[in-house]
This record gives C-alpha cells, sequence and structure tokens, in this order.
C-alpha cells in the first residue's frame, strides 16, 4: 500500500516502480480519478531519442493505479510511438495514437485484459483523449489534426477527422457531436486543454483562449480569458483554475468565471509549488482536480484547496 501524504501541496502519492525489463512510458488520468499507467519491454523514449524503430513484438502495458492498489493489467501489441489512453465505465480501454496518417486505424477497443474489441479511426493530431460517463470518447485535436497533414487535407484527400477542433465518438469510433464555430463565432486551431467531467465538458484553445464547457445537451458557452498558452483546466462552481502559459510552464492562475467572462483572481498561491528542475510526465484535470505526475510522485489538488491557499471564497 502506498503512503499518502497530505500538506497544502495537496495529496501526494509515491507512484509503484515498473517491474523488472518493463519502462514508463506515461500517465493518465481515468474518467473514475485513478491513474492510468502504460508501460512498454522496451525503453520507448530512448529508442525515440535515438531515432531507431519499435522493436518487432514489443508489448505494452496499461493498469489503472488509486492511489492504494493496481487494477487488472492489459497487455497488447505496441504499434505507436505516441498513445493516449482512458477507461470505459465498463472497465476497457481505449488506446490511441496521436499520429494518424490515411487509411490507418490508429484507435483500439480494449477489454480489461487487453484482448482486442474493435479497431477504427479517430483521426491525426489527437492532443487529447478522454471518455464521458456514457461511454463516449471525448477527442481534442491540435493544429496538425484540425487543418490536415500525413494525407488529411491535402489535394485529393479526406477531410481532417479533427478539423472541428473536438468532437465525441461512441465507443466503435462513429462521430456523434462535433464543435461548430458557427455556434460561438470561435474556431478551435488547437485544443489546448480538455477536461471531460462526467457528461460535462471543458475545453480551452487557440487561438482566442476562451474557456468553454459543453453541457450534457452539448450546448456550449464561452468564457474570454486574459490567460495565453495553458495546458490544463479545472472547474468548480464559479471558479476555474489554469495551468501553464507561454514561458510559465508550472504557473497555476484562478479565475471567477461571470457574466462578462473570466476575471483573473490571483496569480500567486501560496503553499502550492513545483519542483521546476524536473518537468512533469503529466499535467492534466479532471472533474475539479488538477493531476501532476513528477519525480515519481502523483500530486493531487482541487479548485477548492487552491482558492483556500490563496484566501479566496468561493
Amino acid at each position: 500500500m502506498a503512503v499518502q501524504s497530505r500538506t497544502m501541496q495537496g495529496l501526494s502519492i509515491p507512484l509503484p516502480s515498473p517491474e523488472n525489463g518493463w519502462f514508463d512510458i506515461s500517465q493518465a488520468v481515468t474518467q473514475a480519478g485513478a491513474l492510468a499507467m502504460l508501460q512498454a519491454n522496451c525503453d520507448v523514449a530512448a529508442l525515440f531519442r535515438a531515432r531507431k524503430p519499435l522493436p518487432a513484438g514489443a508489448r505494452a502495458r496499461l493498469c489503472s493505479f488509486d492511489g492504494n492498489a493496481r487494477g487488472k493489467t492489459a497487455e497488447f501489441a505496441l504499434e505507436d510511438w505516441f498513445l493516449l489512453v482512458d477507461q470505459f465505465p465498463d472497465d476497457s480501454w481505449i488506446v490511441a495514437g496521436a499520429r494518424c496518417p490515411v487509411g490507418h486505424d490508429n484507435a483500439r477497443h480494449l477489454a480489461a485484459d487487453g484482448t482486442l474489441i474493435g479497431r477504427f479511426c479517430l483521426g491525426d493530431g489527437i492532443q487529447h483523449l478522454q471518455c464521458d460517463t456514457d461511454g463516449g470518447i471525448w477527442c481534442g485535436y491540435f493544429d496538425e489534426g484540425v487543418y490536415g497533414n500525413l494525407g488529411w487535407g491535402n489535394a485529393g484527400g479526406p477531410e481532417p477527422i479533427g478539423a472541428p477542433g473536438l468532437r465525441r465518438f461512441d465507443c466503435q469510433g462513429r462521430p456523434s457531436w462535433s464543435y461548430s464555430w458557427e455556434g460561438t463565432g470561435s474556431v478551435i486551431d488547437d485544443c489546448y486543454a480538455l477536461n471531460v467531467s462526467g457528461n460535462q465538458v471543458w475545453a480551452y484553445y487557440y487561438s482566442d483562449f476562451p474557456i468553454m464547457r459543453i453541457d450534457e445537451t452539448r450546448q456550449c458557452r464561452q468564457w474570454q480569458t486574459p490567460i495565453h498558452g495553458a495546458g490544463a483546466v479545472a472547474v468548480d462552481g464559479s471558479l476555474a483554475m489554469l495551468v501553464g502559459g507561454y514561458g510559465k510552464a508550472t504557473d497555476l492562475v484562478l479565475l471567477r468565471l461571470g457574466t462578462d467572462g473570466a476575471k483573473v483572481l490571483t496569480e500567486e498561491i501560496s503553499g502550492i509549488a513545483f519542483d521546476r528542475e524536473n518537468a512533469p510526465s503529466l499535467f492534466q484535470a479532471r472533474h475539479d482536480t488538477m493531476h501532476v505526475v513528477q519525480a515519481g510522485q502523483w500530486r493531487r489538488f482541487s479548485v477548492a484547496q487552491a482558492a483556500e491557499a490563496a484566501g479566496i471564497v468561493p
């Protein structure tokens, strides 16, 4: 059992080390609030830096970690360099490659033990992938996924699947909702942050940098912010928290969502600090909580905790 500590910096939990012969690739926060831990039987980071291909027969492992124990392990073939993952409500997994040339199925629906359930294409340029509580898959795309690359958007090629910037798919990869600028007057050029919370979705994107809510009926509302380049957004009532920004990778900002946009309340929060010498391997928000994986520790702190540290009344 992991030994947890609670400070003004939030809840900090040491992560279990990979077994011999396995290497950490990445982590992600699941819709249930656990940490998805992705590992491989080869050093993917070293291979990528050396510009060497993934070895034939490379394998990946995926399991959830709730802070105390690991869930069932899914093992499967490692086919892509950059994988995005989340867990469906039935404990099966969605695993998708961020890059996808035309004609390639980059997404796999896997059973809890890694057995393949289905394959489909979610498009190129996936920046964020998260599931909702109804089993839908939300994808936010970066600029190449929106405007085209790898055969998408070329003369004679298909329109990029990610052209709307943000889309929802069912568990078989069929589109069920797409963002439209016509309802807001604002185009998603690059989805910088995504937070699927139950069946409500929060997004933040380039180049207008609003905080946008998509409610359960798929109606969109936006709050314009003065913060540019953040990479994570969490919301609790009328309080929003952004982390990151151009040249400010670990800065944390609290804002109030009002009728006339988002007002910055504070950019200096005592007691919530980051190890700036070691880059986090994960900075992600789910629901009202920010998650940071850094130096072997999984830290969590909520919007309410940040507001309390800053002396802000909810």
